[in-house]
């Protein structure tokens, strides 16, 4: 059955998780990713093929983990365990503009953009799907309600309390060195970082102010959590 419905926001360790959750249960993910996120919803047409396929789902898959809302899969499997990671607003949203600067994809809107200029980094996160990236992927329930919230900045121990609460257990190469891997890893990742002043920090800040509030509310959970183990 499906255990764990997880949700990828960008640049948040969605990608380690994944790797850690694929071994974890056996390599029974199912990887749910569109470079150009037109997966992110469920279409009208889907929602017959994936009741007529739902048995073989549970029958293949511990979870399904990618880019995409929780909206498009709450009403399938309303009892798995719906589990996701945040990161600070302002440092994801600079990792993502980063992201699409090393990529150098020339059929990204996006970059052609930035790269002409034609938007800097506060506009950037002006655009509420970017900016406030957590509030768009999780909306439909409240923070409170998810199963499990990882913490990018505390991913070891976020990992760690999962197992815990959960009774996950680890099948990774790396499990024995008793690591988490940083996955994600690319030829451009030696491109200097980006470095923004604090002014243009507090204006990027002002723009994911949904996301701000999801984020100190996750980190309250997180501590509660902490409290029991």
């Amino acid at each position: 059955m499906v255990s764990y419905i997880s949700i990828h926001i960008p640049k948040t360790a969605g990608t380690t998780l994944g790797y850690l959750l694929d071994y974890g249960t056996s390599r029974r993910i199912l990887w749910d990713y569109c470079p150009d996120y037109s997966n992110a919803l469920l279409k009208p047409q889907e929602k017959e093929y994936l009741l007529k396929h739902k048995e073989f789902i549970e029958k293949q898959f511990d979870v399904i983990h990618g880019h995409f809302y929780y909206s498009k899969y709450s009403w399938l499997f309303p009892n798995a365990k719906y589990i996701t990671c945040v990161r600070h607003p302002v440092t994801r949203v600079i990792s993502h503009f980063q992201h699409i600067m090393n990529e150098k994809n020339e059929q990204d809107y996006l970059y052609q953009a930035i790269k002409s200029n034609q938007i800097d980094i506060i506009d950037f996160a002006s655009i509420y799907d970017i900016g406030n990236a957590h509030t768009v992927h999780l909306r439909g329930q409240s923070i409170q309600d998810y199963d499990f919230i990882f913490i990018n900045e505390r991913f070891d121990e976020s990992f760690y309390l999962f197992q815990k609460k959960f009774n996950f257990q680890r099948q990774d190469e790396y499990m024995n060195k008793n690591i988490i891997p940083f996955i994600n890893k690319s030829e451009n990742r030696n491109i200097k970082k980006l470095e923004f002043s604090n002014d243009i920090i507090q204006e990027i800040y002002k723009r994911t102010f949904d996301d701000n509030e999801i984020y100190k509310e996750s980190i309250l959970i997180f501590e509660e959590i902490m409290k029991d183990f």
